[in-house]
């Protein structure tokens, strides 16, 4: 499938779903293969976070801060070192997460196609561009408080039409995106990335964050009929239980499963979403640059 052409609104869509017929098992299996260990430590964290505060949450409520101090002065090396694990995994979590999606659909077309492994995309994320996923993330985390500044009020403003407010979602999502691809794809400093980035966006506006503000609004649906399903399934099984005595273990197995089923579904709505903005980075760059025209303009000038 090719990535850089030009699309309308209904093509971001066919060509978002096409994609994940066409490729979604290589591209799934080296998700996994490269965020496996990264997402069972984080599940195993949260399963440990889950578990010890839902116990405390047992104990007399009128004085419950004394008691999380009590734990945690009972627990202290553990809960040190839970937490260190916890923040470097979930660094690392972050850098593969929001950098697996650029960094394969940057060598899907450079390869023209699958033929790369997880090997290729790891050795592209942690030597070959991890310096400067760190320095863009960095520089994001700068550019962010002008941002909610500015989305702040924006969002007030499209709060009486409820739905404008994925549309804004969707344009700072695609800023940022437009940005980390260029960014990593070319020899521009970051804030010049910024800067060509708003200059895609500006490229079929309505029918590029229209497409995203609706994946956006769907996967947030979707994310809160999961949650809906299993906090429903939750208390049912909690209601249901008759001994007491099982009660409280039964319900926290319950919440820690359905927490886990929630966040891995979550997880994989989530770079679906990447996936689709990042079709549309690839259409707005084709759109502005004519990439594809010029490459086939320089094969009929060599015979081919």
């Amino acid at each position: 499938m090719k990535l850089l052409k030009r699309r309308d609104f209904s093509a971001q869509f066919n060509d978002t779903f096409s994609f994940l017929r066409l490729n979604g098992k290589h591209y799934f299996k080296n998700y996994l293969i490269v965020n496996g260990i990264q997402l069972l430590f984080m599940l195993l964290i949260i399963y440990f976070f889950i578990s010890s505060f839902y116990g405390l949450s047992t104990f007399d409520t009128g004085n419950s801060s004394a008691v999380f101090e009590d734990y945690i002065k009972n627990n202290l090396v553990v809960f040190i070192i839970v937490m260190t694990v916890f923040v470097v995994v979930a660094i690392l979590f972050a850098i593969v997460q929001y950098s697996y999606t650029p960094i394969y659909l940057l060598l899907y077309n450079e390869k023209g196609g699958t033929n790369f492994t997880a090997k290729d995309i790891l050795h592209q994320i942690f030597k070959v561009k991890l310096g400067k996923i760190i320095i863009f993330f960095l520089t994001s985390l700068l550019i962010a408080i002008p941002t909610l500044i500015v989305a702040a009020i924006a969002g007030v403003i499209l709060l009486i039409t409820i739905v404008g407010i994925f549309f804004l979602i969707a344009a700072i999502a695609m800023w940022y995106n437009n940005a980390l691809m260029e960014y990593l794809s070319s020899d521009k400093g970051v804030f010049e990335c910024f800067g060509y980035s708003f200059e895609l966006i500006k490229i079929n506006f309505w029918a590029n964050v229209g497409a995203v503000g609706l994946f956006i609004l769907l996967i947030g649906v979707v994310n809160g009929g999961i949650s809906l399903v299993t906090t429903m399934l939750t208390s049912l099984v909690s209601f249901n239980t008759i001994d007491a005595s099982e009660k409280g273990i039964i319900t926290m197995i319950s919440m820690v499963v359905s927490f886990i089923i929630a966040k891995i579904i979550s997880i994989f709505l989530q770079i679906i979403n990447q996936l689709a903005i990042n079709i549309v980075y690839f259409s707005a760059k084709e759109e502005n640059e004519n990439i594809s025209g010029l490459s086939e303009i320089d094969k009929i000038g060599l015979g081919e």
